[in-house]
């Protein structure tokens, strides 16, 4: 499980789902971590994080594409 506070690697996958550009690899630390339920009213029981990228943008990613450092 992910908690506010980890660093993460963003996979690959995680761009193309939220519909950003994928340029490099990226990491990035979790500010936040939600049901997908509460945040965008989503049929899933799957977490969204909220991720500090190295570039300072904030993106919102599933639980499922960020691996732990």
């Amino acid at each position: 499980m992910i908690n506010t506070g980890d660093l993460v690697i963003i996979e690959r996958i995680a761009f193309e789902y939220a519909g950003y550009d994928f340029e490099s690899r990226q990491t990035g630390i979790v500010i936040s971590s939600n049901p997908a339920r509460e945040i965008f009213n989503l049929d899933t029981d799957d977490l969204m994080c909220e991720v500090l990228t190295l570039s300072g943008d904030i993106c919102v990613f599933y639980e499922e594409d960020l691996l732990i450092v």
